[in-house]
């Protein structure tokens, strides 16, 4: 009946022990991707920018063309 209070004692301490190393992990991993995400949303915008300033561009060129 005492080693099983003892293993009990024992996993509970290595859960314990390996838990700040689990969360610390999952922070990360976390972080990372809204860190990515914020990272595509801004060359989406970049990207969309470059379109618009593109199309604009061909606005003026076709305008002078017809003169």
């Amino acid at each position: 009946m005492t080693t099983l209070k003892t293993r009990a004692r024992i996993f509970v301490l290595v859960i314990l022990a390996a838990l700040p190393a689990l969360l610390l992990t999952v922070y990360s991993a976390v972080e990372r991707r809204a860190s990515t995400e914020n990272q595509a949303r801004a060359e989406a915008d970049m990207a969309l920018y470059a379109a618009k300033g593109a199309g604009r561009d061909r606005v003026v060129v076709g305008s002078a063309e017809k003169r």
